[in-house]
Order: C-alpha cells, then sequence, then structure tokens
C-alpha cells in the first residue's frame, strides 16, 4: 500500500511542474466537458428544455471548481507525504 502512494506522489511531483493554473485548466476542461455532457443527457432523458449556453456556463465553473478543488487536495496529500518522509 505504501508503494502505491509512493508512486502517486511521484507522479503528483511530475503533474505539479506544469503550475497550478495550466493544472487547473486540463483537468478542469476535463471536468468542465463531463459536467456538461451529463447535464444535457440528463434534460434528454427527463425531457426537459435545455439552454445549451447555460449548460456551457455551468460546465465552465465546474471545470474551474473542480480543477482547483483537486489542485488543492493533492498538494494537500503532497505536503503530508513530504513531511512524514
Amino acid at each position: 500500500m505504501n508503494a502505491n502512494r509512493e508512486k502517486q506522489m511521484i507522479k503528483w511531483e511530475k503533474t505539479r511542474e506544469f503550475g497550478k493554473w495550466k493544472y487547473i485548466l486540463v483537468s478542469g476542461v476535463f471536468g468542465g466537458v463531463v459536467y456538461f455532457i451529463i447535464s444535457i443527457l440528463l434534460d434528454i432523458m427527463f425531457s426537459r428544455p435545455f439552454n445549451f449556453y447555460e449548460h456551457i456556463i455551468t460546465g465552465i465553473i465546474f471545470g474551474f471548481v473542480y480543477g482547483l478543488v483537486s489542485w488543492m487536495l493533492s498538494e494537500r496529500n503532497y505536503k503530508k507525504y513530504k513531511e512524514n518522509s
């Protein structure tokens, strides 16, 4: 189990070299696209009218928040790992 955590931290060290904002942008785009697709599918499944631009805006906001929270949690775990090493 400890070896797996070590691999995760090594991977995070490489990822964090790209920088906070680039990470947020890349992971946020992924999160936003997933949110966008799911929200449209739910509207279609439940026969709700949907506003395309509303989904785009909420997808962007969700993606940004997702990327930021993901960065913060990963950094917190990384710092704890480094303190305990």
